[in-house]
Formats: C-alpha cells, sequence, structure tokens
C-alpha cells in the first residue's frame, strides 16, 4: 500500500500504465482512491475485501498461465 500511495502522489492512476495494471498495484490504486473519496468506507472489512480481490486476481493470472503451459 506504501508503493502504491507513492504512485498516487507522483500522479498515476489506476490503469495509467503498464506498471499500474499490475496484479495488487491496480486494487490497492482504486482502493486508495475510493478510500480518499470517502473516509468512512475504509473499515476493516474493506480492506479484507481489498485483500480476498488481490488473491483472486492473482489466482485466476496463475491458473491461466498454467493452463497455457499444460495444454
Amino acid at each position: 500500500m506504501q508503493e502504491c500511495m507513492q504512485l498516487l502522489r507522483m500522479g498515476f492512476q489506476p490503469d495509467s500504465c503498464s506498471a499500474t495494471r499490475a496484479i495488487g498495484y491496480r486494487q490497492g490504486l482504486e482502493a486508495l482512491l475510493r478510500w480518499r473519496a470517502d473516509p468512512d468506507s475504509l473499515t476493516p472489512q474493506s480492506m479484507v475485501r481489498g485483500a480476498s480481490l488481490m488473491l483472486l486476481s492473482r489466482r485466476s493470472i496463475c491458473r491461466a498461465v498454467w493452463h497455457w503451459f499444460w495444454r
């Protein structure tokens, strides 16, 4: 999240370049922007949801790579 905060300070937005489209960065940037717009939405549940979305994205890309190599 610290890296995502630095990217936002530097002016990067989600999906603005290839680095911000990477798994984890995109979700982190989107979450930080959402929390910046509505600070009350920052709850333990929203943090768990954000982590779950990152894990789901990582799992799906791993599955796609696995199938690509082994088919």
